[in-house]
């Protein structure tokens, strides 16, 4: 509107806003779940007395619903909602942006869980990278296994998510058009699964249960396999999303070869470090069968250390590169040429590594997705990114301050534009006001730099 309300009884002052209207092409009916493939473009006019929304899919309405939201602005005297006309066009650049939460470190509230869901609506990232168990604890109460979490969950009673806690959050991101994609990384960081299945680990691997690295499965047993197999049967019936992220980072491979017996990649080895490319393929081979043998067409997610240590992915599947440099720069050009792999981004995004003030978001800002990856069939493969958030100094007390507004950068440019940056005009007001927004909402995001939010965070 040109002019605003000078009294708090006075009669609307117009034009009004009357009407609101959503057209999704494709109907509102037997949507099912966000995809990778899922279209979230859309139009929105607002053009008095009207507001037009149009999308071909409900999850491209979702976001038009959520420009419009901070469009809405209050007047000087907090009395009415104020909306400018305008026109919009648009759709995202990456069409993964994620988000990895760490649970296994320290567990997180459902409360807190759920609440981060709209942290993610309002930014728009799409993904939600659940990385459920790590070394410190197995909260995911299978029922398959269930001594994997009466054993290794923190507390069984207390510390664990159900089939129906899991259920519940896969619903709230559904309605939010968030995909959540489980992990459970293999074949390292899986302490926690010797407190209960301490038959999974070698004698060498129990050997170094304590140390800094830890275990690694067992990969010589047949038993090992057919565990994993079943353990993501179950996995693959809860989770709705086709992705699977099965880890494959920080493997240590010394154990696998300190036997006379099994399968020959596996046999007593003098020469570890040469045959551990071969023994990390056969084993990363036999996780890509069970993948394909489930009946959800299911497709993989890897850290990058999958290639570089010399294994093999399956075809469509997708590598979570972290690391500040590529190890092994020819197997990731192989995957991607001759078996179709993504490429997901998150150096640079790990909001556990803490900077102070405003250098704490502008790192985040001023990343730059395409700095490792100079080829243009690289760049081409590159589908998105995500931040991370790991759990070692992070529970519910301070999940959402330290996720929130520091996510916020990294969703604009992967919405928005990659070539943005945090010194351009309006970026530190525009998160500003993201942040106070976030308030309203219920989320403690904290601070960027000296401001104020008219209205302030409060238990």
């Amino acid at each position: 509107m040109d002019s605003e309300t000078v009294g708090k009884y006075h009669k609307p002052i117009y034009p009004v806003l009357k009407h609101a209207s959503i057209h999704v092409t494709a109907g509102c009916l037997n949507i099912g779940y966000p995809s990778s493939q899922m279209d979230e473009n859309y139009t929105l006019l607002v053009e008095y007395p009207r507001a037009q929304i149009k999308s071909a899919q409900v999850w491209g309405a979702l976001r038009a619903i959520e420009s419009f939201s901070q469009l809405v602005y209050p007047d000087k005297n907090h009395i009415r909602s104020l909306v400018n006309e305008t026109s919009i066009v648009d759709s995202p650049v990456f069409a993964h942006r994620g988000f990895l939460m760490d649970t296994s470190r320290h567990y997180l509230t459902m409360q807190v869980i759920l609440k981060h869901l709209d942290g993610m609506e309002a930014s728009k990232l799409n993904v939600l990278h659940w990385h459920i168990v790590d070394d410190q604890s197995f909260p995911f109460q299978s029922t398959t296994y269930p001594r994997l979490s009466l054993y290794g969950a923190f507390n069984p009673h207390s510390h664990v998510f159900t089939h129906s806690d899991i259920r519940n959050v896969i619903e709230e991101a559904r309605l939010r058009g968030i995909r959540v994609i489980p992990e459970f990384d293999l074949p390292a960081h899986t302490r926690s699964w010797g407190y209960g299945h301490p038959e999974l680990f070698n004698e060498c691997s129990l050997d170094l249960f304590k140390q800094p690295g830890g275990p690694i499965l067992d990969a010589n047993k047949n038993y090992t396999v057919k565990f994993i197999e079943n353990l993501l049967k179950e996995v693959s019936e809860i989770f709705a999303d086709r992705t699977l992220f099965l880890g494959g980072d920080e493997f240590d491979t010394r154990c696998w070869f300190q036997t006379k017996t099994g399968p020959p990649e596996f046999q007593y080895s003098e020469n570890v470090e040469a045959d551990s490319a071969e023994a990390s393929k056969v084993f990363f081979n036999q996780i890509s069968r069970i993948v394909q043998s489930l009946k959800k067409n299911k497709v993989t997610m890897f850290w990058q250390e999958v290639l570089e240590m010399g294994g093999e992915v399956s075809r469509r599947s997708t590598i979570n590169v972290w690391k500040p440099s590529i190890g092994n720069r020819l197997a990731l050009d192989s995957a991607v040429r001759n078996l179709d792999a993504k490429i997901v981004v998150s150096n640079g995004w790990y909001l556990d590594h803490v900077k102070y003030g405003e250098e704490s978001w502008r790192i985040r800002y001023d990343n730059n997705i395409f700095r490792m990856f100079p080829e243009p069939h690289l760049q081409r493969a590159i589908i998105g990114g995500e931040s991370c958030l790991w759990g070692e100094f992070v529970d519910s007390t301070n999940f959402l301050q330290q996720a929130w507004p520091d996510t916020a950068p990294m969703a604009e440019k992967l919405w928005s534009s990659p070539h943005l940056n945090s010194y351009a005009p309006s970026t530190d007001k525009r998160l500003n006001e993201f942040r106070c927004r976030l308030i309203l909402r219920g989320i403690p995001a904290k601070p960027i730099q000296s401001s104020f939010c008219d209205k302030e965070w409060t238990y």
